[in-house]
């Protein structure tokens, strides 16, 4: 049904603390596009620049899509006080790949090589940018930033559909071209099966719990905040 808000102190205007979360968000994005730029510059200069599989990795993928996301939250974040549905919806989706970007390249079911820069003569640091500093911002924006529309339960489950569709292309690939985004994904080589649909299993379960955490959240701002009222 039809959401709607309290009006805020200032009508239209933003309150200086999403002013600053959204000039935050567009130094974040600017902060992506120079680590992706300074990774793909490395990786030609070394002659390891291979377009298709750079950009098969999941973390390369949700990089992207959070530059595009991040600057237009950021630049649109400036013109009211508070999120649409439409956009706080947009977010979670963003929180949901930088859950999975954080989770997996912090522990050893990492779909994403830790340090593509590392064999070459480019430091690491984008690496640190795109896979540790860029999530955290990302979701600590969403835990701490309350000025958003609530969101349907059903949101946080169909932004499941991107990383389900990922896994599936992934393989359509592999088939193509015998080449793996992740060993632990080929069944073939040298992980075995059990290992393989492990680690698939635990990546389902770790993005419904994502998806759920994004939810209660949520549900805490718009219970919590006094500015965040709806209708149902």
């Amino acid at each position: 049904m039809r959401t709607t808000f309290e009006e805020l102190p200032g009508g239209n205007r933003a309150p200086v603390f999403r002013i600053i979360t959204s000039l935050l968000s567009v130094v974040a994005a600017t902060a992506i596009a120079v680590a992706l730029g300074a990774q793909i510059f490395g990786l030609i200069i070394g002659e390891e620049f291979l377009a298709l599989q750079y950009f098969s990795y999941f973390s390369i993928q949700a990089s992207v899509i959070s530059f595009i996301g991040l600057l237009i939250m950021g630049v649109t974040g400036l013109r009211g006080p508070i999120d649409s549905p439409r956009a706080a919806s947009f977010r979670s989706f963003l929180v949901l790949n930088s859950l999975l970007v954080f989770v997996t390249n912090s522990t050893l079911f990492s779909a994403t090589p830790i340090a593509t820069t590392a064999s070459l003569s480019v430091q690491a640091w984008p690496d640190i940018i795109l896979y540790g500093a860029i999530p955290s911002y990302v979701i600590a924006e969403w835990i701490f930033n309350p000025l958003r529309a609530r969101i349907p339960r059903w949101v946080p489950f169909v932004g499941l559909l991107y990383p389900t569709s990922w896994i599936i292309t992934m393989y359509v690939i592999a088939e193509l071209t015998g080449w793996y985004v992740n060993p632990l994904m080929d069944p073939s080589g040298d992980i075995s099966l059990n290992l393989t649909l492990l680690y698939l299993g635990v990546l389902t379960v770790t993005l419904t719990l994502m998806a759920l955490v994004i939810l209660m959240i949520n549900r805490v701002h718009y219970r919590l905040v006094p500015s965040n009222l709806f209708e149902s």
